[in-house]
């Protein structure tokens, strides 16, 4: 290049360091031709330059024919230091090196052993697991067919039991022959003597609370607690009022009006049964039927030991009505009793009576029935369902006294009065009361196996009882807690696991009855 040419492209680069990296104890330098590079797209040769021997080892400061050429070349202190530097520098990348390479392989083994620890843990986890579901299935399959198994052999003893007690009552026949014929003869001269012996004052009967509302969706039974002013030898609870009454549920009419508005919002206005027990003996029970009777028609069921005035202005006759239920042990006078129902009836509420057929007294029904009567009160006679005497009702009932049971119940005796009585007897009920007030009655007289048919029961009907347990009917089927926030009714009918039907009122449910499935 001659001189005030102007310098070539390359010599703008800064000549390449002597040091590579590496430590040089040993001759650094050796001149070898420069490599070509491109750069910006135009070949150019660099200028020589020097580059390093082969890569250093420590192996080779251990050797002395080595190291003392190397120390020859050693001309200053400084070069001294500097060389030791390097070293110093270069063993020390070499030690870390060395710890990450080995922290890595340790990371790497510890990896693998966990990776081999989780699979062989998770054999037996998932062995496990399997295990689990499979004990699962099984306790599953065992407690379906414990139960399966339960219900098969309840229904065996409820069918042993009906079969003990019919033939029980037809072997007692005979023996019972010389009592059932005197009774009997007694009985027939009370029917074809029966003539009304009481001035009529009838009374009419209001429409039912079902006539004036919309239908209801749901028809509830609620045993609202197991306690009762009376103790009749006919009562399903005689002999174990104290058995139950631990259960009872007290709650303030406020706090029932909640769970009641909770279970209206979710199925809609209800027909509710309030019976017990003796509901009037429930603290606080005017208040709940007042709350209860806004949104639902209530019916109460009850022995009417309680004066009429203290309901007259409290409760709503258009959505309360009254069943009430003669005990002549407690209650005394039929004619008494027969006024208070009237008085209910003259203040506006659907009123009615009923009489439970209990064999001793059997001779004293067509007085009583007499009575109501007289007041234009058709009092619906229920055949006793128990024992008496060691002889289970009423398949025991001696023929004339089935006879009279089913001519109180049909009332037949009915055109023995005048056209004013029984019109008040049979007024104020819809047809779909009649009707199934009808079947429940036939049913009774004649019962029939029930067990496989559909029944509504826990759909649109179910009894609330008195610790809060919601159940299908009076024999059982848990349908759930009355108290939960999510409770609902069933969705759909279910077949009634029981030969026969032991509540009249929810015979009707059954399918063939008037409120069964279609």
């Amino acid at each position: 290049m001659s001189r005030g040419a102007a310098a070539p492209r390359w010599a703008a680069f800064p000549r390449l360091p002597a040091y590579s990296g590496l430590p040089s104890l040993m001759p650094p330098y050796r001149n070898l031709p420069g490599p070509r590079i491109k750069i910006s797209g135009v070949r150019a040769r660099t200028e020589p330059h020097m580059t390093p021997l082969p890569p250093f080892r420590l192996g080779l400061l251990f050797k002395p024919s080595y190291i003392l050429p190397r120390l020859r070349e050693l001309r200053s202190p400084r070069a001294a230091v500097g060389r030791l530097w390097d070293l110093a520098r270069y063993l020390g990348f070499r030690a870390q090196d060395v710890f990450y390479a080995a922290r890595g392989g340790c990371l790497r083994l510890t990896a693998r052993l966990s990776r081999a620890w989780y699979f062989l843990r998770g054999v037996p986890l998932r062995a496990g697991a399997a295990a689990a579901r499979g004990w699962s299935a099984l306790e599953a399959a065992l407690f379906r067919l414990r139960g399966r198994a339960r219900l098969f052999l309840a229904a065996v003893m409820d069918d042993v039991r009906y079969a003990a007690g019919a033939t029980a009552a037809r072997l007692a026949k005979p023996v019972c022959f010389v009592f059932d014929l005197r009774s009997d003869m007694a009985l027939a001269r009370l029917m074809s003597g029966f003539k009304p012996s009481r001035r009529p004052d009838p009374v009419p009967n209001p429409p039912s609370p079902a006539r004036g509302n919309p239908p209801a969706a749901v028809q509830l039974s609620w045993n609202i607690h197991a306690a009762c002013n009376y103790d009749c030898p006919y009562c399903w609870f005689h002999g174990h009022w104290d058995d139950f009454s631990g259960g009872n549920v007290y709650l303030p009419p406020g706090e029932w009006a909640g769970h009641w508005d909770r279970f209206n919002d979710r199925c809609g206005g209800a027909e509710i049964y309030i019976a017990g027990g003796e509901p009037f003996v429930y603290p606080g029970f005017e208040q709940i039927v007042a709350r209860l009777s806004k949104r639902n028609v209530v019916f109460v069921i009850t022995n009417l030991a309680w004066a009429p005035a203290s309901v007259i202005g409290k409760l709503d006759p258009a959505k309360v009505a009254f069943s009430a239920s003669f005990h002549h042990q407690a209650a005394g006078s039929a004619d008494a009793f027969a006024e208070k129902v009237a008085s209910l009836r003259r203040a506006g509420f659907h009123a009615g009576a009923s009489i439970v057929a209990y064999p001793p007294f059997l001779r004293q029904l067509p007085d009583w029935v007499d009575a109501f009567m007289a007041r234009g009160i058709y009092p619906v006679v229920q055949p006793f369902r128990g024992e008496w005497r060691g002889r289970a009702y009423p398949a025991a009932y001696s023929r004339q006294g089935r006879r009279l049971v089913e001519w109180l119940a049909r009332g037949e005796f009915v055109g023995k009065y005048g056209p004013l009585a029984w019109r008040a007897a049979g007024g104020g009920r819809t047809d779909t009361e009649r009707k199934t007030d009808d079947f429940a009655r036939e049913y009774q007289l004649a019962p029939r196996v029930t067990r496989g048919a559909l029944c509504n029961a826990g759909r649109s009907y179910g009894r609330l009882q008195f610790n809060g347990d919601m159940i299908r009917c009076s024999q059982g089927g848990y349908v759930g807690k009355f108290f939960d926030r999510d409770f609902n009714m069933g969705a759909g009918a279910q077949a009634c696991p029981f030969r026969f039907c032991e509540c009249g009122n929810e015979v009707v449910y059954v399918k063939g009855g008037p409120l069964g499935p279609g």
